[in-house]
């Protein structure tokens, strides 16, 4: 019994280590860096693209851009707008009131800080009980 104690444990630890590696495994596999825009009538995005001259910033073409970039996971590529006139930039146009939320980076790191603290303090807890059962059951044996 004490030998399953231990092992649960070892391995909470173990998932305790691995949880924020995933998370940054993830981001580096799937995570891609955009800019979230509220996105514009196509009608819309024609009149802006004919009026707008260079210099001018090319987002607010395509909807109305959010303060910064963002990275996120699990994005279908076809929903990505990477504009003609300055293809260094990625958009992700985002209704959200229809209730589109993209799953971004910083909420998986939230997640996984928290779950490593869990893990861990679920391993130290299953590794001191087994080693308080092991000191018990010497004392009782002498």
């Amino acid at each position: 019994m004490m030998i399953w104690i231990r092992r649960i444990g070892f391995v909470l630890l173990a998932c305790a280590f691995l949880a924020p590696a995933g998370a940054y495994l993830l981001d580096a596999a799937l995570g891609r860096e955009v800019l979230i825009i509220t996105p514009k009538s196509r009608e819309s995005i024609e009149m802006d693209r004919e009026m707008w001259e260079k210099g001018d910033p090319v987002a607010e073409i395509y909807g109305i851009p959010s303060d910064r970039t963002v990275h996120v996971l699990f994005i279908d590529p076809a929903k990505l707008i990477t504009p003609k006139e300055d293809p260094s930039l990625v958009l992700l146009p985002v209704d959200k009131q229809a209730g589109e939320n993209p799953l971004q980076v910083k909420t998986v790191f939230f997640m996984a800080w928290r779950a490593a603290a869990g893990f861990l303090a679920g391993g130290l807890f299953f590794l001191g009980l087994a080693w308080f059962m092991s000191r018990r059951k010497s004392a009782s044996t002498t």
